[in-house]
């Protein structure tokens, strides 16, 4: 106990280096990508694709995760900078005509995250609705539901001809970069 309390300060504060040092190549690889890449449908597939493989690829992370949003955890693993620059690529592609301008960034990320968490949180019981037995389904079965799900979630964020000239909307109260900056 006197190490950790020596090393992190605490058990919550070796917790949250666990979790950032568990989401760090994550982390690193959605920045390099929405730093770089213009807006366009392709990134935003990506790095949908990207979140959903690196839960796929770490289930213990999934059910660490998990359990510290049953617990009520203010959850520093996203980091903020990052999720700031998610709204601003996504406001980026609302303003290139890539996305709908009717949709708030904010709850398209929450989506994308919470489908993406959900399904391998609660898995086995979606495989049991199909009719397979935990372990019994096939080999792509993750593959085909995230390809369903992104063509559903893809189309859905198409801008109509006629969206183009509405401009974004932005949530009341919402924090975004810009607002943050001014208080």
């Amino acid at each position: 106990k006197s190490l950790i309390h020596h090393h992190f300060g605490s058990k919550e504060q070796l917790w949250q280096e666990v979790k950032r040092q568990r989401f760090k190549a994550h982390f690193d690889h959605q920045l390099s990508l929405l730093s770089s890449a213009s807006p366009s449908m392709e990134m935003i597939r990506e790095s949908i694709t990207s979140y959903f493989e690196y839960l796929r690829d770490d289930p213990e992370l999934v059910r660490l995760l998990t359990w510290s949003s049953a617990e009520g955890e203010d959850d520093e693993v996203l980091n903020q900078e990052l999720i700031d620059l998610a709204l601003q690529r996504a406001r980026e592609s609302q303003a290139a005509g890539v996305i709908r301008t009717d949709i708030e960034p904010i709850f398209f990320m929450v989506i994308f995250a919470a489908v993406i968490n959900h399904w391998f949180q609660a898995r086995d019981h979606y495989t049991a609705w199909v009719g397979f037995k935990r372990g019994e389904e096939p080999a792509d079965f993750d593959d085909q539901f995230l390809e369903s799900w992104l063509k559903m979630l893809m189309r859905g964020i198409e801008p109509a001809p006629a969206d183009a000239a509405i401009e974004p909307k932005i949530l009341p109260g919402a924090v975004t970069p810009a607002r943050k900056r001014k208080n």
